[in-house]
Parts: structure tokens; C-alpha cells; sequence
């Protein structure tokens, strides 16, 4: 499955993607802000399982609550032993989960992820910014990545503030004097 060219799924009422065992690409300016409030474990904006690969490419996942006691991943949680997850030329901003320590951004459980050329950044887990969570001996594999995360080690990464134009107004276009303008791989 493909979704390209500017796909916009903005529910912001109930909702999700859920990808179950299967190979999916979002690309080309997709933009997901989903609320979830009960369904599917409590998860946000994406949830990919068991042995799915999911690759995200130059895509907008922000404005994704999950809003339940144990919630995990506001904008993107992926669970399973072989499944895969990827995301490159992303903004994964303004998500967040009802619990501290639970990924407000992404929450990975079981194997890597990998990371390139993307930001991941001002999300809430609780009433802290969490934007990468891991369980259960995930790994994360990033470069090229401004994220304020513990722990992520990798080449030209960055926990420098991205410097949106205005995140109250959902503007995520980088100023330009933005640590992140021109720092790509």
C-alpha cells in the first residue's frame, strides 16, 4: 500500500492506522493527526504489529493523542518480533500519551527502528517531553535526526531545538537560522 502526493487523514476524532502484517509506505508529503481515545491497547496516530514493514518518507504525524491509562506511542507505536519500522524525512511533532515514560512521539517494542534525516521533537508522554521510548531491548538507529531523546548516539544527529516558524499554530516550516536547515543526509 501506497499513499502519496499531499494524502492528508486528519481525523481528529477517533482513529488510526492500523497495519497488520503487510508492507506499507507513506510518501510525498502524507500528513496524519489522528485522536485515539480507547482502541487498540490506547495507541495514537499509527500502530504497526507483529511482522508488517512499515516505511515512513517525508511525512507530517503530529496533533496524535492516546488518551488511555497504560497508552503507548501518541504518534507512532510499533509492536512485534520481526516487524519493521523506518522513517525518513519526517517531522513527528505535538503528539503526546496520557502516561510519563510511554513515547509521546514514537514508542517502539521489540527490534530496531531506524531513523534518517528527520525530526522528532516536542512531544508528551504525561506532563514531561518524551519523544522516543523503547521496550522490551528495542533499538533505534538514527542519523541526521533532532530529537531530545537519552541515549541516541549516531552521526549528525542533533537535541538543538528544530526552531519551527510557530508550533501553536501547527506551522512546522524550519526558520532559517534552524540547526536543521541544510544538516541532511
Amino acid at each position: 500500500v501506497n499513499i502519496e502526493s499531499g494524502v492528508t487523514a486528519d481525523m481528529n476524532k477517533s482513529g488510526q492506522s492500523l497495519i497488520n502484517n503487510g508492507t506499507w509506505t507513506l510518501a510525498g508529503g502524507a500528513s496524519m493527526g489522528f485522536s485515539s481515545t480507547a482502541t487498540l491497547e490506547q495507541r495514537g496516530g499509527t500502530f504497526n504489529n507483529e511482522t508488517s514493514e512499515f516505511t515512513f518518507y517525508n511525512c507530517l504525524i503530529a496533533r496524535n493523542r492516546a488518551t488511555g491509562d497504560d497508552s503507548k506511542g501518541g504518534g507512532c507505536y510499533t509492536h512485534g518480533g520481526e516487524g519493521q519500522l523506518r522513517i525518513y524525512s519526517c517531522t513527528i511533532v505535538s503528539n503526546s500519551v496520557k502516561t510519563a515514560g510511554r513515547g509521546g512521539g514514537i514508542a517502539r517494542n521489540y527490534n530496531t527502528m531506524s531513523l534518517a534525516n528527520t525530526i522528532v521533537y516536542f512531544n508528551m508522554a504525561g506532563s514531561a517531553e518524551n519523544n522516543i521510548s523503547l521496550f522490551n531491548g528495542a533499538t533505534v538507529s538514527a542519523t541526521y535526526t533532532c530529537t531530545r531523546s537519552p541515549g541516541l548516539s549516531g552521526t549528525g544527529n542533533t537535541p538543538l531545538d528544530p526552531q519551527f516558524v510557530n508550533l501553536a499554530a501547527s506551522n512546522y516550516t524550519l526558520k532559517v537560522f534552524s540547526p536543521c536547515v541544510d544538516t541532511g543526509n
